[in-house]
């Protein structure tokens, strides 16, 4: 999944940006195309800066207000990846790196996100080193729908003085 995604990312992406600047530069001239690469980068840039301000604001109110900033670290994280996006020329690239830079998109993303983490936190949860094969803890470790979790404190260790375990 992750070499798909990175093949796509570094080949396809660029060769569609490519051919979209090639297509756009016939239809409206190469000079305007220029124009419009460099405008957006520098708009792209501003918007970074005031938007970048913003969600950094966003996390002190939050830890001031003595939350976690979860969700805003979050919306700043995707904030940044707007951001390359943005320095990124190409107007795919462009048109993603522009929505990450909207608040309600960064924070709808950011939730979508932490929704999807928290899925796969409880579902994937295992043995060390394993895992289940469904996904779904053994019936003998399920207790009403509960997955009965062991913390690290819980288990006898090999650093604890005494006699070795067998």
């Amino acid at each position: 999944m992750l070499g798909a995604l990175l093949v796509l990312l570094f080949i396809v992406l660029p060769f569609i940006e490519i051919v979209l600047l090639v297509w756009i530069g016939g239809h409206i001239g190469f000079w305007p195309t220029v124009g419009i690469v460099i405008g957006t980068g520098i708009l792209g840039g501003l918007l970074a800066k005031w938007q970048g301000g913003r969600a950094w604001r966003e996390v002190v109110v939050a830890m001031q207000s003595g939350r976690v900033p979860g969700r805003e670290l979050l919306a700043g994280a995707l904030f940044l990846v707007g951001a390359a996006f943005l320095l990124t020329p190409g107007v795919i690239t462009d048109t993603i790196g522009f929505l990450f830079m909207v608040p309600p998109v960064r924070r709808g993303l950011a939730a979508f996100l932490v929704s999807r983490l928290r899925h796969r936190a409880v579902v994937g949860v295992g043995r060390f080193g394993g895992g289940w094969r469904s996904g779904a803890p053994p019936e003998e470790e399920q207790r009403s729908g509960v997955t009965r979790i062991r913390r690290l404190e819980d288990e006898p260790s090999d650093d604890e003085p005494g006699p070795p375990k067998t």
